[in-house]
């Protein structure tokens, strides 16, 4: 049912699986090199997987046809499984794109509800018009934390009363995926649904390759992060004081901070990270604590006991943050 062709070097890290039918299987090439064009790079596997059955493979559950006399099955389950056996197995442990044009567009997006493996999606002139769609995402929520989304600003001029609905019905998937905090984008391409869909894809897929250079990026500077304040600790002094090693504590009576900075090699570059060390911190301003404290005398200034617990709690977070740029 399923015939999958590998492009590129399959120790890559990053893999793109699309899905295809026979026509876009002879687009790859093209798209390739679109991405590497938009991209400059080519540290990516692409992996087409080819579908038999176009409307019953990528179908989510059945509905009637919407133009021709083909209805569409039910067969996503079986298709979402063969991928997953692929993320499981071939390609353990490798960060995957999904995408796919189409209704393979529409596969990707109820897939990124089914399973964790796809943290990326490039759902591009997607079958969001599929009946029942946009009412499931709402009730459903993306494991997927980055998709991208396109639509020909022609796709909807057409006398079929369903097909008619798909710019509405872009907005509306757009829309839900923002409230639900997925990291989303709508762009809008010139034409109707048949304008280079290689193209499309590609752009795409760029976007999210790019994107990941910058997640990339922030996971080095979390990851540095967390080096510079295990390095922190309460140290007693001989003269009975106590201090913070490898930290500059910038003295306040009232909103006191912890400073660490060092030179991250995996970024190029210096950085700095400062820990605000005063009750509330992440809730109230200085100026709304100076109200308080004028009023009540109350001072919101951390002892260094309670310090060293906030760095606990902050390498902790960091910990959590780290494991979400891992997905």
């Amino acid at each position: 049912m399923y015939e999958s062709f590998l492009y590129g070097n399959k120790t890559e890290e990053n893999l793109i699986i699309q899905l295809v039918d026979e026509r876009e299987l002879e687009l790859i090439p093209k798209e390739m090199e679109e991405i590497q064009k938009l991209t400059g790079k080519e540290d990516f596997a692409f992996l087409a997987v080819k579908v038999d059955n176009w409307n019953i493979d990528l179908s989510p559950w059945n509905a009637p046809a919407v133009f021709g006399n083909e209805d569409f099955g039910d067969g996503a389950t079986e298709t979402l499984q063969y991928l997953n056996d692929l993320a499981e197995g071939e390609y353990k442990g490798k960060r995957i794109i999904l995408g796919g044009y189409s209704l393979a567009g529409l596969f990707a997006l109820w897939a990124a509800t089914k399973s964790s493996y796809f943290g990326r999606i490039a759902a591009v002139s997607p079958s969001v018009w599929f009946p029942g769609f946009t009412e499931y995402l709402a009730e459903h929520k993306t494991i997927a934390d980055i998709v991208y989304l396109s639509l020909g600003d022609k796709e909807s001029k057409t006398r079929n009363a369903t097909l008619a609905t798909t710019d509405e019905c872009i907005k509306k998937t757009h829309n839900i995926l923002l409230e639900q905090g997925v990291k989303c984008i709508l762009e809008w391409n010139e034409g109707n649904h048949f304008s280079n869909p290689e193209i499309r894809m590609a752009k795409g897929l760029s976007w999210i390759l790019n994107m990941r250079d910058d997640e990339k990026q922030k996971y080095n500077s979390i990851q540095f992060e967390l080096f510079l304040w295990n390095r922190v600790h309460l140290a007693k002094l001989t003269d009975g004081t106590s201090m913070f090693t490898r930290a500059r504590y910038i003295e306040d009576t009232l909103f006191p901070e912890l400073i660490v900075r060092g030179y991250n090699e995996a970024n190029d570059c210096e950085e700095e990270f400062s820990l605000k060390c005063w009750s509330k911190a992440d809730e109230l301003s200085k100026e709304e604590w100076m109200e308080i404290y004028n009023t009540t005398g109350e001072n919101p200034a951390f002892s260094f006991s309670e310090i060293e617990q906030r760095i606990r709690g902050h390498r902790m977070e960091l910990k959590i943050l780290l494991e979400k740029y891992k997905k």
